[in-house]
């Protein structure tokens, strides 16, 4: 469990973290539009295909899936790539125009995901931010983090592992504000099935 002040940082780091990406979104953008692996998957939210599994899993959503090609089609989403399949934007298109794109980069060790929404052809942080941390090649904790809410998965380094899953909400009506608990799972994960799901008080 998030003691207050873990929360707070947490929450108070989104703004740090979106800084420092429009402060660079001219060279992500650069570094992406040069992006030597190109797919593609079908009309999504978020990170797409890109969510790690354990949130696929146990969190219903619009992830579309992977196509060969998005010809022909109008509402789809490209995913750009490092030659080490490092991920550096996803672009969400629909009616043909870039609705909203999310570039990757590392900031102080940790993979950050921005996302960026069209508004009269002008993109704007949309206030979030997702962070992955991994230990040796393996994800270990995977964030959704807002200036309201945090969504933290974590898991031990293993084939299959063991998860936990904690959301947050930051309750601004309390005396000095604080964050609320709103749900703690923990369950384990097998071949791409959850097992041992229990809610945790």
């Amino acid at each position: 469990m998030l003691e207050t002040w873990e929360f707070r940082i947490l929450i108070g780091r989104i703004a740090k973290i979106i800084k420092y990406s429009d402060q660079h979104l001219n060279e992500l953008k650069l570094k992406a539009d040069m992006a030597p692996i190109r797919k593609y998957g079908t009309d999504s939210i978020g990170l797409g295909q890109l969510y790690p599994s354990v949130r696929r899993t146990i969190s219903s959503g619009h992830y579309g899936r992977w196509i060969a090609s998005a010809d022909e089609m109008d509402d789809y989403t490209v995913y750009e790539f490092g030659e080490n399949y490092d991920p550096l934007r996803i672009r969400h298109i629909n009616n043909g125009i870039c609705t909203e794109e999310t570039y990757f980069f590392e900031y102080e060790d940790v993979i950050c995901a921005v996302p960026y929404v069209n508004i009269m052809n002008k993109f704007y942080s949309m206030g979030e931010v997702y962070c992955f941390i991994y230990d040796e090649g393996r994800l270990i904790e995977f964030s959704y983090i807002t200036r309201f809410r945090v969504i933290l998965y974590s898991f031990d380094n293993s084939r299959y592992p063991h998860v936990r899953l904690e959301k947050y909400d930051y309750d601004s009506e309390r005396e000095e504000g604080s964050e609320q608990k709103t749900q703690h799972y923990e369950y384990d994960m097998s071949e791409g099935k959850i097992e041992n799901l229990k809610l945790m008080k």
